[in-house]
């Protein structure tokens, strides 16, 4: 038989299988529920590579449509008060469609695609500044980017915690990253269970919930501010599209939604190996912009805690977006 993974996150052995389907199974790990597939695909690399190289022009006509540009630069507004000197780097960004947007915006974009083809479309087709190789191959200097995006990418890794490791290096202090993924415990897999296409082992081989992802941005360091979910599908039948607006509303809520996104940010004084107190305590780094002494308030979002000082409320836009901390987890 073949011998387990340790979890990425926890470096557990002790995991129980949670879903199977077409010959591969999903397992939680026991100490910190992250959810992965076991056993692995021989070679991770060449099934992306012949998915995405199949769906080329699937891709490039959905990326660069004007919905779906329009859609981008809505995101890229969003990202406006984390701009600084406007260097961005998109993690897997497919044939560019992000990335244009981006720079139509006035931003200095950068994207890693380790998918040849879907690099090559980019850079000839848009003259984008796209590094065709995974991010631990691009040789990306330290500490060069105000902000990094990541959208649909984290659920192909073989190991996030190593990229998020990655992103925290390459982001300047203060930097922000932005990084959205298939949220395992959606309403969606509760309504269709095994048939939902976005639970495919082979090549989605991570799945993640708030605390997971949460867990794994804070292992490399980053301190998660802000927790979001949107998205749901319903089962076909009577009164589906009431359940489904239903459904939607109260995902934003509950993070049960499609899709699970994590806003962390790098620490000023960013640690050169950051321990996890575990939950035990609160991290003893003050962060700067933080005044001693100030009354924090405590925003709840499901389990997640974020501290906030009231100057922070005031501070809306600028290089340096107000800082936050929050209580560590494992």
């Amino acid at each position: 038989m073949t011998e387990m993974l340790p979890c990425d996150i926890c470096g557990g052995l002790d995991a129980c299988s949670v879903l199977q389907k077409d010959g591969g199974t999903y397992v939680r790990c026991a100490g910190c529920g992250f959810v992965y597939a076991w056993p692995r695909p021989d070679s991770v690399e060449d099934v992306n590579e012949e998915y995405f190289a199949q769906t080329l022009e699937e891709y490039v006509r959905a990326s660069f449509s004007k919905k779906r540009q329009r859609r981008y630069r809505r995101a890229l507004r969003r990202f406006a008060a984390f701009r600084g000197s406007g260097r961005l780097l998109e993690v897997g960004c497919n044939v560019g469609g992000f990335l244009k947007a981006a720079r139509d915006l006035g931003w200095d974009p950068v994207g890693v695609e380790p998918v040849a083809p879907c690099a090559r479309y980019g850079r000839q087709e848009f003259g984008l500044e796209i590094i065709p190789a995974t991010l631990d191959r691009a040789e990306l200097e330290a500490e060069i980017f105000d902000f990094a995006y990541s959208n649909a990418v984290f659920e192909h890794l073989p190991s996030p915690c190593s990229v998020m490791a990655e992103i925290a290096r390459v982001l300047k202090p203060g930097g922000v990253v932005y990084t959205k993924t298939v949220n395992f415990d959606s309403y969606t897999r509760e309504q269709l269970g095994a048939t939902w296409k976005l639970l495919a082992p082979s090549g989605h081989l991570c799945l993640f919930n708030a605390e997971t992802l949460s867990a794994v941005c804070r292992k490399a360091g980053l301190e998660v501010f802000r927790v979001e979910s949107n998205g749901v599908r319903v089962r076909k039948g009577p009164f589906e599209s009431l359940r489904k607006g239903a459904y939607s509303t109260l995902s934003r809520f509950t993070l049960r939604g499609d899709r699970i996104i994590v806003w962390a940010r790098k620490p000023d004084r960013f640690p050169a190996t950051h321990a996890l107190c575990g939950g035990r305590e609160r991290c003893r780094e003050t962060p700067a912009g933080t005044k001693r002494g100030t009354k924090p308030i405590v925003s709840r979002t499901r389990r997640i805690s974020t501290v906030i000082s009231r100057d922070d409320r005031r501070q809306r836009m600028g290089d340096r977006p107000p800082l936050r901390t929050e209580k560590c987890r494992a």
